[in-house]
């Protein structure tokens, strides 16, 4: 990897450059999986309403919940929480991946 030395004056232009680089990195990143997995992904929200639950309930159940966190922020697979309501529990849930 070639290292580019940067001056000072130059500094905001490439944090720009970088900044626009990582979100187009993220967008892809997410298109990929979701193509590749074909899963649906639920914010909080979504799930209580899935779930048929208040969003304070989502809170209340932690751990329980299959969940994983993507770029920083809770989300919910559809097909996890589909087995939660036939199972009951996280058990054979791939947690974090």
């Amino acid at each position: 990897m070639k290292s580019t030395v940067l001056t000072f004056d130059q500094l905001p232009e490439a944090v720009y450059s970088l900044t626009c680089e990582v979100q187009k990195l993220r967008q892809l990143l997410e298109a990929t999986n979701q193509v590749q997995s074909g899963e649906e992904f639920f914010d909080r929200k979504a799930a209580a309403k899935f779930l048929g639950v208040s969003d304070q309930t989502i809170y209340q159940l932690g751990e329980k919940l299959p969940r994983r966190k993507r770029f920083g922020k809770l989300v919910f697979l559809k097909s996890e929480l589909e087995d939660y309501l036939i199972n009951g529990s996280r058990k054979g849930v791939r947690n974090g991946k």
